[in-house]
């Protein structure tokens, strides 16, 4: 027998997302802002009230980010990527963004259960938990997107940028634009 399953879109409270449920919910939050802390005051007053404002003013936890940007770099240089160009870098973002794309479109995902997760990340014999990597990680959307991640943040740190200072008024400006940028489609 098929069921007919309907899908509800609401906005997440906290930041604007679009969100998808089964259920007809009016004010609902994403799962980043119900575990964000930093704003757990700002949360529990959208929750108690009406939003008034559908894009308030939060401030973003990116502490760390500068820190991890300069382990990847750290890395690159340890691996022997020092001189990378700067052509070549962004190029190699690109690659990693191309083959997240072509992971989702083959439908292949990580996937891992909580015990699986921690199972990999358990062993101790690094010839093990390379097999495991391999078997369950390796080229999967996930793994291209962290590819993606460490490029960008260890090219941040080779290029001095405070990505935690450039993230925080990006973040600030995008509130200011309103519902969908003002119209845009995607």
């Amino acid at each position: 027998m098929i069921r007919k399953i309907e899908v509800y879109e609401c906005v997440c409270d906290g930041c604007g997302t679009v969100l998808k449920s089964n259920d007809k919910i009016k004010h609902q939050l994403c799962s980043v802002c119900k575990d964000n802390e930093d704003n757990k005051e700002i949360l529990e007053d959208f929750k108690k009230q009406e939003l008034t404002d559908p894009f308030p003013k939060l401030v973003y936890n990116t502490n760390g980010l500068n820190q991890l940007a300069s382990q990847l770099n750290a890395y690159s240089i340890k691996a022997g990527f020092k001189d990378t160009p700067t052509e070549t870098r962004l190029l190699l973002m690109i690659s990693e963004i191309i083959e997240a794309t072509e992971a989702f479109n083959i439908n292949k995902f990580a996937n891992l259960s909580e015990s699986e997760k921690k199972s990999i990340s358990g062993w101790v014999d690094d010839n093990d938990f390379k097999k495991a990597f391999k078997a369950n990680i390796k080229d999967s959307f996930e793994d291209e997107l962290v590819d993606t991640l460490a490029r960008v943040l260890g090219s941040c740190d080779h290029w001095n940028i405070d990505i935690e200072y450039h993230l925080q008024q990006k973040m600030r400006y995008n509130s200011l634009r309103g519902y969908k940028h003002g119209g845009k489609k995607f």
